[in-house]
């Protein structure tokens, strides 16, 4: 009888520290998830918003097009800071309004004339306070595709 009591108490004990351990962690996985949610959902809503071009240009379509510039039918493709220039003012509106740290990253294919963007590299990159020794959360790449290969649109936020 006294060995079941002992076993009864043990078992109890190990739930609640099981219980407590885990609602501990579960915060962070929370959060994590959120933080990657964000990236998810703000790339998404970035892609398809109006880049203010001429017509109904999107930041997709602007991305695209700033591949091959020689070729591009939009006006401010010709310029290797337009897409900087225009997400940068949407950021300050949103996520740095927001508080939030993050790294907006473009990378184009290797073969794109890209010449405007950044000789000899193919990246955009726009760093909101991010640093090396933050820890992230990725949203996994949004691909642009181009005659070249595919535009790669990758957002992290740093906590």
């Amino acid at each position: 009888m006294g060995l079941a009591v002992i076993v009864i108490l043990l078992a109890v004990g190990m739930f609640f520290v099981t219980k407590f351990s885990l609602s501990s962690q579960q915060p962070t996985e929370v959060a994590n998830s959120q933080m990657k949610q964000v990236a998810i959902g703000f790339v998404n809503t970035l892609l398809s918003t109006d880049a203010n071009c001429g017509g109904t240009a999107t930041f997709s379509r602007l991305l695209e097009e700033m591949s091959a510039p020689e070729y591009t039918i939009l006006a401010c493709a010709v310029d290797p800071d337009a897409f900087k220039t225009k997400a940068t003012q949407i950021l300050d509106k949103t996520l740095n309004m927001w508080g939030y740290k993050y790294k907006l990253t473009v990378y184009y294919p290797p073969n794109a004339p890209y010449s405007l963007i950044k000789p000899n590299e193919g990246v955009i990159e726009i760093n909101h306070e991010c640093l090396e020794t933050m820890d992230e959360e990725a949203a996994p790449p949004f691909p642009i595709p181009t005659d070249y290969g595919d535009v790669r649109v990758i957002m992290k936020i740093c906590y």
